[in-house]
């Protein structure tokens, strides 16, 4: 890309950005050093008419009104590159204007940036050097650039350089210093010796001109003032071979242009980043608009910046609106459809990715029939995977071509593309039948592990049982990758012989663990003989340690459990891993409490009562007691109390013990009353005794929490089921712990009558539970209230004592006087 391009380009795309960024630009804009992007458009995409039809259009892009530069420039190129006598002639003909114009600063532009040029340009050449336009001037100097080593032009240059005919004119001498420009772009011994000779002109600005041409030419930018200087670097070097001398001239110009060209791409560089940070900072619909602008920009790196970040809006536009929303981007993958013959081969690659991930169904045949021609391997490489993308059954043909492609992107991208098109769920794999052959010959056979992977992958998405057998083979690849994917594979294929589900099993201990998880997932989808068992086999203490990999084995035992149809394989499964249980693996107990949920699941409703459903109830309550989480027992012994015989009363009895002390445990305990007391029923003195001693030992570990309501809540529902404790010696202990209990809450709740609404109501209710016993301090606290005014905690405790007394008729009145309310009070103390 010509860099005048980029210069006049940051009116455009850089006018954002930071002004410093413009600056370098400007900095730059001279160094016009590579072939215009719009004329290489002009060549690669256009199928050029014959004849003066052609010529004709040109002229007009060229000299008609209202034309951009870059157009009338674009149309130079062409003209120039067509050469015939039709074409000069155009040139020749807006040279020769007698008033220069755009056109002809165009065909100048594109003559210093070609590489030659015809001799009939010559003479309008020399006329517009000599001119009164200053600009123009200056730009037919750079143009005489185009006439490397011509006789006539060297001549014409020298003379007038010379001052040959100016008669020391004020234009005479402009002219001069345009023919100096004219001759340090022309790399030869005759234009040296002249402007060595100019060094010593008697006029100055000659001769400083001539002086800076030569240091531009040999790179001696510290050559002392003067001619004499000059005068003796030339004696040196007069005589040289021409070949030589040129030669040193030329290593001297390519390492300053490597410099320029180098930071050109630092600019370039900013330029891409500041656009990113723009992008980045747009929402989603100005990001469109920025990415439809600058796919129009000359510059090829901010053409594929735009795509990219194309391709970045489409996921948010089509799945955020339900496809709808694509509608207000039509104009932006209108522009990526005509960008898909991009001059520049990372902009095709760009665009060919921004129509995939716009879906855009339209796009298929134009990128098939660009990719029947794409020269770029990069380029190639994503229309390939573009069509894969979108999948277009047309494509499978040039894709399967592409298989036997020396790069080796393009075959992982054809190969992926394949697999995309024929996916078993929502592609088309009868239409890619022909690529299974050559697929399968890369999975056994390519040298790079890549490929072999890549086919492997596109045969599991495939997945047709033919593909079996390579896959399996696959499962032995010293490339783990190859390996990971060819397990994957056989999982897709939903079936497998034994012999394909022992070497999956085998691979449970493959060495990468990613291989060992993706040969269980492929596991958990195929089945086979014994592969839950060996599964579970490898979930031993000593077996699987990687955790990812033990879920995914954990994943797929349940899987394969979840899917037979019958209990066994759950109720079997879930024996092992019980047996492994126990207080230093709880992880096994609660993966045999899993299993035999499962195996409950696949016993049918009317059918949960048989022998063979209590036996799996009764071996999951053990399993969740075992595991430490004894509270997800209690709704399977809730069952099994409801489904055991009313006559097998011992049974009835030990169900009822365990919930009841599961529930003992919890918050609220006295919910483990109903079934421990079902417990001590026709209970022997020793059982019934320890229940008794397990309500007094959780009372008493609740008073030394701290938490003295709940321990009277616990013993006075035992109370009220067991009006005389059972009739045990354990009696009195209770009695006695039950007063220390309401004692601690009375404690506790009194100051919670100045509480809030709802603590008030709480003590309250804890206070009827106390009875007789809170009646003094509750007087001694509406007394209190009374006396200092408190007329709500005085309203609780007026409510507290008629609950706990039942009393209605104690002429308390919270209206009357105080002495009134205090005598009332004093009259309820001295009553029963």
């Amino acid at each position: 890309m010509a860099v005048g391009r980029l210069r006049r380009h940051s009116g455009m795309a850089v006018g954002r950005c930071a002004p410093v960024l413009g600056m370098l630009l400007l900095l730059v804009g001279a160094w016009a050093v590579a072939p215009a992007a719009a004329a290489e458009a002009a060549a690669a995409e256009a199928a050029p008419a014959e004849g003066d039809a052609e010529v004709a259009s040109l002229r007009d892009f060229l000299t008609g009104a209202d034309r951009t530069f870059a157009t009338r420039r674009d149309a130079a190129d062409a003209l120039l590159a067509k050469g015939t006598p039709a074409a000069r002639a155009v040139l020749l003909e807006v040279l020769s204007s007698p008033v220069p114009s755009d056109a002809t600063r165009a065909v100048l532009e594109a003559l210093a940036l070609g590489e030659s040029a015809h001799e009939d340009l010559i003479d309008p050449l020399f006329k517009l050097l000599q001119g009164d336009d200053a600009a123009i001037r200056s730009a037919a100097a750079r143009a005489f650039s185009a006439y490397q080593g011509h006789e006539k032009v060297l001549t014409g240059l020298k003379e007038i350089a010379s001052g040959a005919g100016t008669g020391g004119t004020a234009a005479g001498t402009e002219a001069r210093l345009a023919a100096v420009e004219a001759l340090a772009r022309i790399l030869d011994k005759r234009a040296i010796d002249t402007l060595v000779g100019l060094t010593a002109d008697p006029q100055a600005p000659i001769a400083e001109a001539a002086a800076a041409a030569l240091a531009t030419m040999t790179g001696l930018t510290d050559m002392p003032a003067g001619s004499d200087a000059w005068a003796k670097w030339w004696e040196v070097r007069r005589h040289e071979p021409e070949s030589r001398l040129l030669a040193r001239l030329v290593k001297r110009f390519r390492e300053a242009l490597a410099q320029r060209e180098t930071q050109l791409e630092e600019v370039r560089l900013r330029l891409i980043e500041q656009l990113t940070d723009l992008y980045e900072a747009a929402d989603t619909k100005e990001k469109g608009r920025l990415a439809l602008e600058h796919l129009a920009d000359p510059v090829p790196a901010v053409r594929a910046l735009a795509a990219r970040q194309a391709a970045k809006v489409a996921p948010a536009v089509l799945i955020g609106s339900n496809g709808t929303g694509r509608k207000a981007y039509q104009d932006l993958i209108s522009a990526l459809l005509a960008r898909v013959g991009d001059t520049a081969p990372s902009v095709r690659a760009a665009v060919a990715e921004a129509l995939a991930a716009w879906q855009e169904e339209t796009a298929g045949p134009i990128l098939l029939a660009r990719l029947e021609k794409e020269p770029d391997t990069e380029a190639r490489a994503a229309l390939a995977a573009a069509l894969g993308g979108l999948r277009v059954v047309k494509a499978v043909p040039n894709l399967v071509a592409m298989l036997d492609a020396a790069n080796q992107v393009e075959v992982l991208r054809a190969a992926g593309a394949l697999g995309e098109i024929g996916e078993r769920t929502v592609g088309h794999p009868e239409d890619v039948e022909p690529a299974l052959e050559p697929l399968g010959r890369l999975a056994r056979t390519a040298a790079a592990p890549a490929v072999r992977e890549a086919a492997c992958l596109a045969l599991a998405k495939i997945a047709p049982p033919s593909a079996e057998t390579i896959l399996a083979a696959a499962l032995d690849d010293p490339q783990p990758s190859v390996r990971y994917s060819a397990a994957q594979g056989i999982g897709n294929l939903g079936a497998a012989r034994p012999e394909t589900v022992a070497a999956l099993v085998a691979r449970l201990q493959d060495k990468d663990k990613g291989v060992r998880q993706a040969a269980a997932a492929a596991l958990a989808r195929v089945d086979g003989p014994d592969a839950a068992a060996r599964m579970a086999d490898r979930l031993k203490a000593d077996g699987e340690t990687e955790p990812a990999v033990r879920n995914a084995l954990w994943d797929a035992i349940r899987a394969l459990a979840d899917r037979a149809t019958t209990p066994d394989l759950a109720a079997r499964l879930g024996d092992v891993f019980f047996a492994r249980g126990g207080p230093e693996n709880a992880e096994a107990m609660q993966r045999a409490a899993e299993l035999y949920q499962l195996a409950l699941a696949k016993i049918p409703a009317a059918q949960r009562s048989s022998q063979e459903a209590i036996t799996l109830y009764e071996k999951l309550v053990d399993a969740y007691v075992a595991a430490g989480t004894p509270d997800r027992a209690v709704p399977t012994l809730r069952q099994l109390i409801v489904l055991a015989p009313a006559e097998n009363t011992a049974r009835l009895r030990e169900l009822n013990r365990q919930l009841g002390l599961i529930l003992l445990a919890k918050d609220p305990s006295n919910d483990a009353v109903a079934p421990l007391v079902a417990a001590m029923k026709d209970a022997d003195p020793a059982a019934a005794g320890a229940i008794l001693d397990a309500v007094r030992d959780r009372a008493q570990a609740l008073l030394t929490a701290e938490k003295s309501v709940s321990a009277l809540d616990l013993l006075t529902a035992l109370k009220r089921a067991l009006p005389d404790w059972g009739g045990t010696d354990r009696a009195q202990a209770l009695e006695a712990l039950r007063q220390t209990a309401a004692d601690a809450a009375l404690k506790a709740v009194m100051p919670k009558l100045a509480g809030t609404d709802e603590q008030a109501a709480a003590a309250a209710a804890t206070l009827k539970k106390i009875g007789s016993p809170a009646v003094v301090p509750l007087l001694d606290a509406l007394e209190n209230a009374a006396r200092n005014n408190q007329a709500a905690v005085e309203t609780r405790a007026l409510a507290a004592l008629e609950a706990v007394t039942g009393r209605t008729d104690h002429g308390y009145d919270p209206t009357a006087p105080l002495a009134d309310r205090l005598d009332a009070i004093k009259a309820w103390r001295g009553s029963p």
